[in-house]
């Protein structure tokens, strides 16, 4: 059994926002459970991809890709926060300046705080022999560990973007990213390195974001209460479309104007230009999503669909016809809304907008995957 929170869940009558969820399914071939907890995730995901090995079709990995388990947590990484953002205002030269920020990376990485999605994926990648169809990431609560389900048989693995095609450079990427769903509200350049941004356009990320939008100014004290009893917003249209050096893919850092000094990423920016843009997101339909049962590879099959939580809030009109589009499509299914799915694929079969390395889609928004299991 594998289990994790998400943020919804769907069948063939109804979404539900709250409650809990039980799937159980019959599976014509070997289904297995792997889990460990290391000092940190990279340790953690070296060893379960070799407790995996490279003998299964497909793996369902799960994990956090954040975690605050307590209130005293954040207040001990806004403090440390500070204190990282006073050794990168003292140094003079940008180099200096890089290392203050891979020296936070590894202290937020270390403490378990933030896990970089990408570095997951590649080590998983590596360890099974990337011959996996599908990695999907689910970074919700399950403490510090992580854990995959195996799948070997007859199984369809299919990963899905709403996006068009990335560019063959960094312009056309832009260009892209204004037909995507994005409006580009300035070109920027960013103070990067490992997991943390120094700054954009000479100021800090959150000072940058008040200036540029109209938000809500919350406290320190406010963000610690928000953060102990779990009202903390997680999404935003707001974010900076970094765009990365080798594949000319791109991902979308959400960016809110909560009180920390340097703002932490959620995949590695080493691999991505300095410059950048800040863009906002205008909202989608549903349908956009659901096109990925468009890809069905059997017809007699039960499909477990797991939808990019980010959906709920850009198709807030038409959210409640997914179960009747998903219900034409597929004979027998079920759904959950989570944190956005990312995919390891050996051969995309077209130039993922969110293909940000060889073989790795991750996005912050405007994924979702399929897992199709032959009856």
């Amino acid at each position: 059994m594998l289990g994790g929170t998400v943020d919804a869940i769907i069948s063939k009558s109804e979404l539900f926002v709250r409650g809990v969820g039980l799937l159980l399914a019959e599976f014509e071939g070997e289904v297995k459970v792997f889990s460990a907890r290391e000092e940190n995730m990279t340790k953690t995901i070296e060893k379960l991809g070799d407790e995996i090995g490279n003998d299964w079709d497909s793996i369902l990995l799960t994990y956090p890709i954040f975690y605050f388990p307590s209130k005293l947590e954040f207040a001990k990484y806004l403090i440390e926060d500070r204190l990282y953002w006073r050794k990168y205002r003292g140094k003079k030269t940008k180099k200096e300046k890089w290392q203050v920020l891979r020296d936070y990376s590894e202290y937020v990485h270390n403490a378990g705080l933030f896990n970089p999605m990408d570095r997951i994926l590649r080590i998983l990648a590596d360890k099974t022999g990337r011959k996996t169809p599908i990695v999907f990431a689910n970074y919700r609560e399950l403490h510090k560990g992580a854990a995959a389900i195996c799948f070997k048989g007859k199984i369809n693995s299919i990963f899905h973007d709403i996006f068009p095609a990335r560019g063959n450079s960094f312009e056309e990427t832009i260009d892209v990213i204004k037909n995507a769903g994005y409006y580009i509200i300035e070109r920027i350049s960013t103070v990067k390195a490992g997991l943390g941004i120094g700054k954009v356009n000479g100021m800090k990320v959150v000072e940058y974001f008040k200036k540029k939008t109209v938000s809500e100014d919350i406290k320190r004290k406010e963000f610690l209460n928000k953060a102990e009893d779990g009202s903390i917003r997680l999404t935003t249209p707001y974010g900076i479309s970094f765009i990365s050096k080798r594949m000319y893919g791109s991902i979308n850092l959400g960016v809110m104007s909560y009180p920390v000094e340097i703002w932490p990423s959620l995949f590695e920016l080493d691999y991505f230009y300095d410059r950048t843009a800040f863009s906002g997101e205008y909202g989608t339909t549903i349908h956009s999503f659901a096109k990925i049962a468009d890809r069905k590879k059997f017809i007699d099959s039960f499909d477990f669909y797991i939808m990019d939580n980010q959906s709920i809030s850009m198709c807030p009109y038409d959210l409640h016809k997914l179960p009747e589009i998903l219900d034409r499509k597929s004979r027998d299914w079920f759904g959950v809304f989570s944190t956005t799915p990312s995919a390891y694929l050996p051969s995309p079969d077209r130039r993922y907008l969110t293909e940000i390395d060889n073989n790795i889609c991750i996005g912050c928004s405007g994924t979702s995957v399929m897992l199709e299991f032959m009856k």
